[in-house]
């Protein structure tokens, strides 16, 4: 976890997920930089609210450019399981030596449950919102972090590569089958639908850093602008009913109104047009208080 008081960035740090890469490449601009797991450091976003509320007055998230980096939950669940295969945690309730990709998803992750949590359960603020600015995708971590690191201001902030899991395939046994596969979609829903709908975008209507306030139109084409330079994005699948239902959900917070609302957004053509559309509708700016540009 990273708290800069005078850049007015906060750095919500997920598991296995190159958190300290970024509080390597930060820590000299906060003021706050919790790197151990015992001492607080993947605190989610309404637990900093509470502490940090404690400590400095009239302490508001929304005052932050609050980040944060989300990975595929299956890779994800994989490197978890992974690296508790160390000798350090034996006769721990975290030690995986020895245990089956079943015992892990239904004993360890029901035991862990902090750890094993949704990622997105740490993006959320005391209300239950979605509260980052922007969230990166895990596999494209340098990219997204050198948009965060412009739109802060920060010149030449390198980022280097901490704690890199060696790179192994299976997993050291975690090799999930058809049905555990299902499984961890249905547990990580609303993770998979992050990484395909939420990450490398501005998530909310307006920011503050050197005390400049930008409309959600001026930072989307800021934003955008920075992640065209990495060239074209990767291919999507053809765009499904499923995809409209979820993305209604996820964006507007409800299901369609009718099948017909649904297959007139099909000629949105991709996920990311369907979320464009979502997200500068007059729906979407309403609940969310965004101003036009």
């Amino acid at each position: 976890m990273l708290v800069s008081l005078s850049k007015k960035f906060l750095f919500v740090s997920n598991l296995k997920s190159a958190s300290s890469s970024i509080e390597t490449a930060l820590s000299e601009y906060s003021d706050i930089c919790i790197s151990r797991s015992e001492w607080g450091k993947h605190k989610g976003i309404a637990s900093i609210e509470r502490s940090l509320s404690c400590i400095i007055d009239d302490f508001s998230i929304s005052d932050f450019f609050c980040f944060g980096v989300i990975r595929n939950p299956v890779q994800w669940l994989g490197s978890l399981y992974r690296s508790h295969k160390s000798t350090k945690f034996e006769n721990t309730t975290l030690c995986t030596i020895g245990m089956s990709c079943s015992d892990f998803l239904n004993y360890w992750c029901e035991v862990n449950h902090d750890m094993a949590r949704p990622q997105v359960d740490r993006f959320r603020d005391i209300s239950g919102n979605m509260a980052l600015n922007y969230l990166i995708d895990y596999d494209n971590v340098a990219k997204g972090f050198s948009v965060v690191t412009k739109c802060l201001g920060l010149e030449n902030v390198e980022l280097p590569w901490v704690n890199k899991s060696p790179d192994l395939a299976p997993i050291f046994g975690f090799e999930p089958s058809t049905e555990e596969l299902a499984l961890i979609r249905e547990r990580y829903w609303e993770d998979f639908q992050a990484c395909d709908n939420l990450t490398m975008r501005n998530l909310r209507n307006s920011w503050r850093g050197e005390d400049a306030f930008f409309k959600f139109d001026e930072f989307a084409e800021r934003v955008q602008s920075e992640i065209c330079i990495f060239g074209p994005a990767k291919e999507q699948p053809p765009l499904t009913e499923d995809d409209v239902v979820w993305a209604y959900r996820f964006i507007l917070g409800r299901d369609p109104e009718s099948s017909e609302v649904v297959k007139t957004h099909l000629g949105c053509g991709s996920r990311e047009n369907l979320r464009c559309a979502l997200i500068r509708s007059d729906e979407f700016k309403l609940n969310y208080n965004i101003l036009a540009a």
